[in-house]
């Protein structure tokens, strides 16, 4: 309602850590846990302190983006990449970090309700995701 009163621009990411289930099966759950914790880890370090990010459960994350431009979005979502190439190249790690992510801008005409754009972005993450698949 803020973001419709005050012409706010927003953005919700919804990211799924890709391979997730392959971690925990050859290399335990306490190596699942490390993965889950570089990926929040390089997100924290990528997003800014005004930005919100959550774990939605399991291997799932959703980030809100204030003040955000779709040119502001995609400069975080590039820098994001980087950090996540820079992790998987230069850890010692026994897996790379792969995710798949779904990005929406908050549109007043077509977003009544949080949750719409919530559905959105996750509709967008898992189309990715089974692209991913097919790559």
């Amino acid at each position: 309602e803020l973001c419709k009163r005050i012409n706010r621009q927003i953005a919700l990411l919804f990211f799924d850590l890709d391979g997730f289930k392959q971690i925990n099966d050859n290399y335990g759950h306490a190596v699942g846990d490390q993965a889950l914790t570089d990926f929040a880890d390089i997100l924290k370090k990528t997003l800014r302190q005004s930005d919100v990010i959550g774990r939605l459960g399991g291997d799932e994350f959703s980030v809100m983006i204030t003040d955000s431009s779709l040119s502001d979005t995609e400069y975080l979502m590039e820098r994001f990449s980087e950090n996540i190439n820079h992790f998987n190249k230069s850890s010692e790690r026994p897996y790379t970090l792969k995710y798949s992510v779904g990005e929406i801008q908050f549109d007043a005409e077509r977003h009544n309700k949080l949750c719409d754009l919530m559905l959105e972005a996750d509709r967008l993450m898992y189309q990715q995701k089974s692209q991913n698949k097919q790559a």
